[in-house]
């Protein structure tokens, strides 16, 4: 469900911006290095922005299939309909997970709430507890559809 894990790419992308922000001049207190050439934090920085693209890339390529069947009046075959529930569910994992980068390499000040990637790493979290944010049993039914098996996704 689309409403309810969209949210998290925003998120991601504002906490990679801010955390770009925060650290470009920023300086560890433990060894006098800047962050900026800190290659864990340049990765954090370069695999948060990739999974935005990743995500949004897949939510429009999604809406216009979804686009076009409406406008030719065709139905979604059930492959479709359960591979884009878990494209949509899927969405959480990846941006908790680069979410979680980057608070890594924020340093002891994002454990502040006014931090904003503090505040896009709980929003993120929290958002991947919904029940449709859980991609294990939407993977496995999508697998099992394209195996052959019956979707076991009773919404679907």
């Amino acid at each position: 469900m689309r409403s309810v894990s969209s949210s998290a790419i925003g998120a991601l992308k504002g906490a990679v911006d801010e955390y770009i922000e925060f650290n470009r001049n920023r300086i560890v207190l433990s060894d006098g290095k800047a962050v900026r050439e800190d290659p864990g934090a340049q990765k954090a920085a370069a695999d948060a922005l990739r999974v935005v693209d990743e995500c949004k890339t897949t939510l429009f390529k999604n809406f216009d299939i979804l686009a076009d069947k409406t406008e030719n009046d065709v139905p979604l075959d059930m492959k479709e309909r359960v591979k884009m529930r878990y494209d949509s569910a899927y969405v959480m994992t990846k941006c908790a997970e680069a979410v979680n980068q980057l608070y890594t390499y924020c340093g002891s000040s994002v454990i502040f709430r006014n931090h904003t990637v503090n505040r896009a790493f709980r929003d993120i979290q929290t958002g991947r507890t919904h029940v449709a944010n859980v991609p294990d049993k939407y993977g496995r039914n999508f697998g099992g559809v394209v195996f052959g098996r019956k979707s076991t996704d009773f919404f679907l």
